[in-house]
This record gives C-alpha cells, sequence and structure tokens, in this order.
C-alpha cells in the first residue's frame, strides 16, 4: 500500500472515530436530559401525594379532637391549615430547587467530563515521533470539544523567513474545500506571531448559492520566549468558546517543547 493510500485510509477511519465520539457524546447528554425531566415530573408528583395525604389526615385529626361551633374557630382553623400549608410549600420547594440543582450540576459534570480533552493526549505529545503526530494529536483533542471546517499547525524555519512545515486538514464538505483552497497568514513575519493570546478573525465566504461566515482563531506556538509556529483553527457560521480556546491553548503550551525538538531534528513526518 502507497503512502498516498495509506495515509487516506487513516485519515478516513479518524474521521469516523470523531464521528462516533460526537454521537455518543450527544446521546448520552439527550438520555441524559430526558432522564431528569422524568426524575424531575416523577418527584414533583410524589411530593405532591404526600401533600394530599398529609392533608387529608391533619383534617381528619382535627376534626375527630376538635368540636368546632363558631364560626370564627372555623376561620382560626382555616388560617392555621393554610399558615401551616404554606410552610410546607415552602419548605418543599426549597428542597425541590436544591435537588434539581444537584441532578442539572450533575449532569453537567458529565458532560463536561465527556468533552475534556483525552486524559492520555499529553503523554502522547511528548513521545510523538513526527510533527504530523502531534499535529493529529491536536486535532483529535479538538475534535472532541468542537466542531470545525479547518485545523492547520505550521512550524517556522528556524532563521528563514518562512513555513518549513504545515499540517492542515480540513473539513469533507463545501466550506472545508473552500478553505482548502485559501493560504493561512502564519508565518514567521503574520501578525499572530508576536501575539501572547488568540487572534482572531472572520470573514464571508461564497459557498455555492449561500454566503458563509467563516471565523478564525490563531494562536502562537512558543518555546521559551521564540515564536516556533502557530495553530490555526476555522469553524463556519459559529466562533469557538473562549472555554473551548483557553483549554486548547494549554494544550497546545504543552505540546510546544516537543515540537521544537521535532523542527531541531527535521522530523515533519514519518
Amino acid at each position: 500500500m502507497s503512502d498516498a493510500a495509506f495515509e487516506e485510509r487513516l485519515e478516513r477511519r479518524m474521521r469516523n472515530a470523531e464521528a462516533l465520539v460526537r454521537e455518543t457524546i450527544e446521546h448520552a447528554r439527550t438520555e441524559e436530559e430526558k432522564r431528569l425531566a422524568i426524575w424531575a415530573k416523577g418527584r414533583r408528583e410524589e411530593e405532591e401525594r404526600r401533600l394530599a395525604e398529609w392533608v387529608a389526615e391533619r383534617r381528619g385529626e382535627i376534626e375527630k379532637t376538635m368540636e368546632i361551633e363558631h364560626h370564627t374557630e372555623m376561620d382560626s382553623l382555616k388560617t392555621e391549615i393554610e399558615r401551616m400549608l404554606g410552610e410546607w410549600q415552602t419548605s418543599f420547594e426549597q428542597r425541590f430547587r436544591s435537588e434539581l440543582a444537584a441532578a442539572m450540576k450533575s449532569v453537567a459534570q458529565h458532560e463536561m467530563a465527556a468533552r475534556e480533552p483525552r486524559s492520555d493526549a499529553r503523554a502522547a505529545i511528548t513521545i510523538a515521533p513526527s510533527a504530523r503526530d502531534v499535529g493529529r494529536i491536536l486535532r483529535d483533542v479538538l475534535a472532541d470539544v468542537a466542531e470545525t471546517a479547518s485545523f492547520a499547525l505550521a512550524l517556522h524555519h528556524e532563521s528563514r523567513d518562512e513555513v518549513v512545515y504545515r499540517y492542515r486538514v480540513a473539513s469533507e464538505d463545501a466550506v472545508g474545500a473552500a478553505l482548502r483552497r485559501d493560504a493561512l497568514n502564519d508565518g514567521p513575519e503574520s501578525a499572530v506571531a508576536h501575539m501572547d493570546d488568540w487572534a482572531r478573525g472572520q470573514r464571508v465566504v461564497r459557498i455555492g448559492d449561500r454566503n458563509v461566515t467563516v471565523h478564525t482563531a490563531q494562536y502562537a506556538i512558543r518555546d521559551g520566549e521564540t515564536t516556533i509556529g502557530v495553530v490555526s483553527l476555522q469553524t463556519a457560521s459559529e466562533p469557538l468558546s473562549d472555554d473551548v480556546l483557553a483549554r486548547f491553548a494549554s494544550l497546545v503550551e504543552t505540546a510546544s517543547a516537543r515540537l521544537a525538538e521535532l523542527r531541531t531534528g527535521r522530523s515533519f513526518r514519518r
């Protein structure tokens, strides 16, 4: 099997794996939301049933032990019952809100755990044999937490104003095809190469008979004080959130030392 065929086959398998991960996360979130809705409905119905039973029992006890002879005494009794019911309802609502908040927090934690970067990603980066492998690891981690139309990792030449290696992958759709034809401003003299935070931008791309807003986020890869490359992320319609970018930047910073070693050793592709 040729290198090109092997890489194509590998890319196809990784895309299938990424799609399966996203489908699994979405299914888990949907099922958790259904379970929460069923739990909340059952919890309220159970408390309402208990309340009805308590009211009936309390009223029966009161009617057995008290002889109501005057309307004023009846009014007093009604007032007392209403006060007690009001207190019970307030207590019930507080407990219900507390339990619902705990359940929602559990759902959020499960979803966040499902969307956290792979636990072995940082370890895999430290032993990656080539810059391409580091790029694949970063792309896979990004695919776990967000959907992108294009991912690119560019490494700069040590002494010349040029990109010595670029790993770039785009989605298999019309947007991805359009982005693959566009050049990225990610060289040593690009603006992002001299920035300490994400550089963001957007532009409208004509795709067939429609306009699509493409959002670009770029981050400088640094080894100490030296910029050795740039990572570029592109999404269609919606930009990546600050939380996703912050977590991904942390992983890029972890990968910078290994990328510097691979650049020195000219280990770009296996």
